[in-house]
């Protein structure tokens, strides 16, 4: 069958640029004794009216289309791996942010910029936000609608060299109703043209599938919001990662209008044979609907682990529940392994063994789930490290019961005065700390007890999938997406749930990496050695070196043999985007 439903895709308000980080103290940066001139633009593959692609691609490759409204549209059809994506630039207003910024000089701007971007708590990033979540309410709903199951599987905001990045992946699944890339890939594209297909699309001649993975990505230059979208079969989600990760995080991508770059090397010591440490604390509901949630779970351990171990994290994982065992655990206490273990780390004898033990806690607490309550007072002795890093990961089916229906938690005393929602978020940002969420699909907050909010308001507070139902979550999203995680849903099968889980690994090695840059690098236009020797970038992270791009700056990561050996000079050198 084939796409016959339309989308009304809003005009999405964005508000602030992303300039550059500040300057890590582990590395010497060379670029400010002597600025270097903007480099040519023909280190862009290519450049068309609205879009800069940066890297190695091949050209014939790519399209281009017209709306009905002018809009040009850049289009990538890759046949031999099913990839078919496109991206636009559309229109917005201007907004008082950028009538300021043009009054500045450009250091400025930038400065302003980024302290605009990356406040988690900025009202200008949270309009952004906002804007980008009716987009993906509105798709949600008009696939639903045709009878399609859809799931978001990563839902995070990130940089890249110009900009705030919202990157969102939807699973969709169609069942018996086989689709291809490229059928939803143009469904977008006619959505965004009337309901009409644009003229001098290419036929589509893909394979199909009945899952398709369809990824959004957004970012912004001046008065342009602009939309890369692309889609591939579920089974191929791999191998197009590896060829085209760079255009799906929009790391490759610019507004053609600033496709003129600098270079700046900076060079850092390796302190250690490792890099710096992270601790991972997984907060599980552990109730009694919880058993096929949890499986998915514990059968992703071998992933988490792999990751982990080659790219040298100094990790620690524990895990805590949402309620109370009466048999022997409360919330507040960190679940211990067979052999007596609070944590399990790089050196933990049979650790995957173990993890998946951990990441399967059982169905026998209580049904009153509060995941912020137990998060906030489990007892961290001996696991928390001063010098390293959080990530927590709240993982449940169930509504946020604290804060969402003021329900009081089960292992608090009878004392206890409930806290809202606000109350927890004002913690939980100023904790410093990296939190996921991996729930239902709710999408509305109740802020106070005194904010009146029924499940019935809510279109998103149900979901059921392959990977079991559940309900709320918006409480446990709002936080990930104000501290820089990310959220996806529980309800998504099994399969789907190594696309959750590649968030976020690579959110954790880039909060542990040692090597934090100043700018936001162009991929391609990135070179680095260790004591000399050149390193090869490596997307498949089993032997080499790739960029994280976290929501705040962007990290080098090694992996493998390429790990630096502790006393190694790295030297990194690499363009970003001119002001």
């Amino acid at each position: 069958m084939k796409l016959k439903y339309k989308l009304l895709l809003s005009s999405i308000l964005a508000i602030s640029l992303l300039g550059c980080g500040e300057d890590n103290t582990s590395s010497t940066n060379n670029d400010s004794a002597k600025p270097s001139n903007p480099a040519p633009a023909t280190k862009a593959t290519i450049v068309s009216k609205d879009i800069a692609v940066f890297g190695d691609f091949a050209k014939d490759k790519f399209s281009e289309v017209k709306l009905q409204d002018g809009t040009n549209v850049l289009m990538l059809d890759d046949s031999e791996i099913d990839a078919s994506y496109a991206a636009m630039g559309l229109k917005l207003p201007k907004l008082e942010s950028q009538k300021t910024l043009s009054t500045v000089s450009d250091d400025k701007a930038a400065e302003y910029n980024f302290a605009a971007v990356a406040s988690s708590n900025g009202e200008k990033n949270n309009l952004l936000r906002s804007q980008v979540n009716n987009h993906i309410e509105v798709i949600q709903k008009a696939l639903k609608d045709q009878g399609a199951n859809v799931n978001i599987l990563v839902d995070q905001t990130t940089i890249n060299s110009q900009s705030a990045v919202v990157l969102v992946t939807f699973s969709v699944d169609v069942g018996s109703n086989v689709q291809s890339a490229n059928e939803i890939r143009n469904f977008v594209l006619s959505t965004m043209n009337n309901g009409v297909l644009p003229k001098d699309i290419k036929e589509d001649s893909s394979e199909v599938g009945n899952k398709i993975y369809l990824d959004l990505t957004f970012w912004q230059d001046q008065e342009k919001i602009f939309v890369w979208t692309g889609a591939k079969l579920a089974e191929d989600s791999e191998a197009v990662s590896q060829k085209y990760n760079d255009l799906k995080t929009a790391a490759a991508l610019t507004s053609s209008r600033l496709v003129a770059t600098k270079n700046n090397n900076q060079d850092f010591k390796q302190v250690s044979g490792n890099t710096g440490g992270v601790d991972i604390l997984w907060s599980i509901d552990a109730s009694g609907s919880m058993s096929e949630e949890q499986n998915n779970l514990a059968s992703g351990a071998e992933q988490f682990f792999n990751t982990l171990q080659t790219a040298g994290v100094d990790y620690r994982l524990a895990v805590n529940t949402q309620g109370y065992d009466s048999r022997s655990y409360s919330c507040s206490t960190l679940r211990e392994t067979v052999d007596g273990e609070k944590f399990i780390n790089s050196a933990t004898v049979n650790g995957l063994e173990k993890w998946r033990l951990l990441a399967r806690p059982g169905t026998n607490d209580t049904g009153t789930e509060t995941g912020f309550y137990c998060a906030r007072e489990v007892d961290l002795t001996g696991f928390d490290r001063p010098e390293a890093k959080n990530l927590v990961v709240f993982v449940s089916d169930e509504a946020e019961n604290e804060t969402f229906l003021r329900g009081r938690p089960a292992a608090a005393d009878y004392g206890y005065e409930r806290r809202d929602f606000n109350d927890y978020k004002q913690h939980f940002t100023s904790t410093g700390a990296t939190y996921f969420a991996i729930t239902g699909n709710g999408s509305i907050v109740r802020p106070t007890f005194d904010d009146y909010v029924s499940s019935y308001d809510d279109a998103n507070f149900y979901c059921n999938g392959e990977g079991g139902s559940a309900e709320g979550g918006a409480h446990f999203k709002a936080i990930a997406q104000a501290t820089g995680g990310g959220s996806a849903s529980i309800c998504s099968s099994a399969g789907d749930w190594d696309e959750m889980f590649g968030q976020i690994l690579e959110t954790a090695t880039g909060l542990a990496s040692n090597f934090k840059l100043k700018y936001a690098p162009i991929p391609s236009l990135t070179t680095i050695t260790v004591d000399g020797k050149k390193v090869l970038r490596d997307p498949s992270h089993k032997n080499g070196f790739d960029i994280n791009y976290g929501q705040k700056e962007a990290s080098i990561i090694f992996y493998g043999d390429s790990l630096p050996k502790k006393g190694s000079v790295i030297k990194v050198k690499y363009d970003y985007i001119a002001s």
